[in-house]
């Protein structure tokens, strides 16, 4: 399950295609999850400057994290706020080395991207 921001790329995409990967982010991989705080950009062979390959639904998978869950849509509620519940069903996961995976409490970041303490959007 996943709340998602209903104005964002990423439900729009999640919206037509009814698939997901959700990757794990290893703790010194910080320069990897600030790519994704700004809107992505679809290149040849890559997301956002990050090589991918085509997961077991055809959805992206990142090649250079350690750790995803690829998962099919099985419902979205959406509500009266800014952001849907995604309910999804996983079908695939992969942990290809052992990782610390990166929080937010040990980030530089608070939730959407925002530095702690600076308040300016990344």
């Amino acid at each position: 399950m996943a709340a998602i921001r209903i104005s964002s790329n990423v439900f729009q995409c999640l919206s037509r295609s009814n698939v997901a990967v959700i990757h794990i982010v290893d703790s010194d991989q910080q320069a990897v999850a600030q790519r994704f705080f700004t809107p992505t950009r679809a290149e040849f062979g890559g997301i956002s400057g990050e090589p991918f390959q085509d997961g077991k639904t055809s959805a992206p998978v990142l090649r250079n994290l350690s750790a995803y869950v690829e998962c099919r849509v099985r419902r979205i509620t959406e509500g009266e706020g800014h952001h849907a519940v995604v309910l999804m069903e996983v079908l695939e996961a992969e942990w290809r080395a052992p990782i610390r995976p990166l929080t937010i409490r040990e980030s530089p970041w608070e939730y959407g991207g925002y530095y702690k303490g600076v308040g300016s959007v990344i």
